[in-house]
Order: structure tokens, then C-alpha cells, then sequence
């Protein structure tokens, strides 16, 4: 019988501590309760919707709940409680953290990707989306998607080169080169010290259109940056 009212006041404790905006000591210290007496889930989750309701914008207490639930593998519930915490406010950067860690071990793959594209509409531009979103169209092999995504991800930071190089091998795998000489171009553009990368790439896609002559272009002005005058001495003799 002692234990058990040890046991409550420590959950009442935890309570204390998110009403000092402890949140991580809390979840802790909730976490090694109900590890050590799995009955306190339910008392745990009854005071801490008890706390939401007089404090309904706090998304910390919904990452709490949800750490819960995640804890006993309750995937559905914990992404219900992700899904109410992006209502109330989409820039809360630990909802797609949480998410991208869940997506390989839940059945709510469409869900969650569902979540990530909206975000990506409303123009948040999250590392966790960005990491996780082409993934999910390559495994897909949805490349129309990939390069919707990655054409926005370049409006949104024209100076992240690596989206240039990506988008221009995505542009190639669907025989769009000109499309994927320009994205080269514009790397080089940004910077020089690519154009070995831009070289490679425009050479192979030379050899699938070999009568392509602006591509040819673009790989000669790429070997003159490269600093291989060489190889652009043939390539010129090839238009």
C-alpha cells in the first residue's frame, strides 16, 4: 500500500514539473513510473488530459502524451495527438521529429505523409520533412513528386546547391535534360568548384542524346570551369 501512494505522489510530482515547464524532466520521471507499474499509464494519460484541457494550445503536454503512448507502441493514438498538436500550431518543429522516427514502424505511413505535405504547402520547410519526404518518393517511385518537392525546397533556399544536383539527376531520370542542364548550370552558377560534378553528370546525359547541343554547350562551358580545356576542345568539334 505504501508503494502505491510513493507511486502517486511521484505522478503528482511529474504534474508539478510540467506546470514549471519542465517538460522533459517530466516525461522522465513518468516514463520510469509506469516502466516499473505499467497500470499507471491510464492515471498518467487521465492527469495529463486533465491538465490539457485547461491548457489546450500546449503542445508540450501533447509531446508527453504522446511519448506515452509511443512507449507501449500505441501508434494510432500517438499520431492522433500529433495530428491535434499540428492543428493548433504546424511550426512546432517536434511533431515531424517524432513522426519521421515513427514512419518506418507504424502502419500510418499515409497519414504521416499526408501531415508532411500539407506542412510542406503551407511553407514549412522542416529538417525533418525534408529529410524524410524523398525518401518516401523514391521508395514510391514517384519522381513527378520528387520534383515538385525539390523544385520548391529550391525556391524556398536557392543557395542549398545539393537540391540543384539532386533535381537535375531527378530531371534526367525522366529524360527532361534541358530541364537538368539548367539545373546544373545554376550550381555552377553558385559555385564553380562543381563544375567536375556538373561535368559528369551533362557526360552521361550526353551519351542517352548525344544530339543535344545545348547540353553540349553547357558540358564544354563546364570543362572550361573545370579547367580541362582539353576535353573542351573536343566537345567543341562535336557541335
Amino acid at each position: 500500500m505504501q508503494i502505491q501512494i510513493d507511486k502517486e505522489q511521484e505522478l503528482k510530482t511529474s504534474l508539478i514539473l510540467v506546470n514549471r515547464t519542465q517538460y522533459s524532466d517530466s516525461l522522465q520521471q513518468i516514463l520510469r513510473l509506469t516502466h516499473e507499474l505499467p497500470h499507471a499509464l491510464l492515471d498518467a494519460l487521465r492527469l495529463l488530459y486533465k491538465h490539457l484541457t485547461l491548457h489546450f494550445t500546449n503542445n508540450h503536454i501533447r509531446i508527453i502524451i504522446t511519448e506515452l503512448y509511443l512507449s507501449q507502441s500505441y501508434y494510432k493514438d500517438a499520431i492522433e495527438e500529433l495530428e491535434d498538436a499540428y492543428r493548433i500550431d504546424p511550426y512546432f518543429s517536434q511533431i515531424y521529429l517524432i513522426l519521421s522516427k515513427i514512419h518506418a514502424k507504424t502502419a500510418y505511413k499515409k497519414r504521416i505523409q499526408s501531415l508532411f505535405e500539407n506542412a510542406i504547402n503551407q511553407g514549412i520547410y522542416d529538417s525533418s520533412i525534408i529529410d524524410l519526404l524523398p525518401k518516401i518518393y523514391l521508395e514510391e517511385k514517384n519522381t513527378p513528386k520528387n520534383i515538385e518537392l525539390f523544385e520548391k525546397l529550391i525556391s524556398h533556399n536557392p543557395k542549398k546547391l545539393h537540391y540543384y544536383k539532386v533535381l537535375a539527376e531527378l530531371y534526367r531520370s525522366v529524360q527532361q535534360y534541358d530541364k537538368a542542364g539548367y539545373m546544373l548550370k545554376k550550381m555552377v552558377e553558385f559555385s564553380p568548384k562543381l563544375a567536375l560534378d556538373a561535368v559528369k553528370l551533362s557526360a552521361n546525359m550526353l551519351r542517352l542524346c548525344p544530339m543535344n547541343f545545348p547540353l553540349r554547350q553547357l558540358l564544354i562551358n563546364f570543362l572550361w570551369k573545370a579547367c580541362n580545356p582539353e576535353k573542351a576542345h573536343i566537345q567543341i568539334q562535336e557541335l
